[in-house]
């Protein structure tokens, strides 16, 4: 891979807001002896080999102290997973932009006081009349044990794609810990899994060597 795709894929799992600033950085990771260079969310990470294109970390975040062994090797089609999102529903939901009244903080001065902005009730952002079609992000996916935000794997199938991936494996998986997928030997992505609620909807991903999970 190029380093601009590189960097593309890591900015996908970067944190961007500013409340918690150590997460906003590149990382330096050391897991099973070898280095990678990370980014990570409070619900997902990807590290990718350093051996691919080398990168000065910014950041100092013991990632790799977060990051589990293996205790499963699950292998999983990629095209199973683009059928079954596929498979998702589709629904039409109204963009957002930043609230013109509170410029996207939620809140508003009043006198010497801050109260929430009635116009956005406090969110920040609002309707701006153009509507989008998505796959309904109520549905989940299941992948083994675990069910996973459908945006949390449209990420892990563009990194696929990226990486022209026919297979991946997930190689931990524990209660409701910390997923982690393995991409061509090269790449690791970390997904947290989504806590069961009664009368859920998903749909399942079929394994490809469903003996060994």
């Amino acid at each position: 891979m190029e380093k601009d795709e590189i960097i593309r894929l890591l900015e996908l799992f970067r944190y961007k807001e500013n409340d918690r600033p150590g997460l906003n950085n590149y990382l330096d990771v050391t897991w099973n002896s070898n280095k990678y260079v990370a980014t990570t969310t409070p619900h997902h990470f990807i590290i990718i080999k350093k051996s691919i294109y080398e990168f000065t970390p910014s950041g100092f975040l013991n990632l790799s102290a977060h990051i589990p062994s293996p205790n499963c090797e699950v292998e999983i089609s990629v095209n199973e997973i683009i059928n079954k999102v596929s498979q998702i529903r589709l629904v039409e939901v109204e963009q957002e932009c930043e609230c013109s009244y509170c410029s996207g903080t939620g809140e508003v001065k009043e006198g010497f006081y801050s109260s929430y902005c009635r116009n956005c009730d406090g969110y920040g952002f609002v309707g701006n009349g153009q509507y989008e079609t998505i796959i309904d992000e109520e549905v989940r996916i299941k992948i083994r044990d675990s069910l996973f935000n459908n945006g949390f794997i449209a990420k892990l199938l563009e990194v696929c794609q990226a990486t022209n991936s026919k297979n991946i494996f997930l190689i931990h998986q524990k209660d409701e810990r910390v997923n982690l997928f393995k991409i061509n030997n090269e790449i690791l992505i970390g997904i947290m899994p989504m806590r069961p609620a009664k009368d859920e909807e998903f749909v399942t991903i079929d394994l490809k060597n469903p003996a060994s999970a």
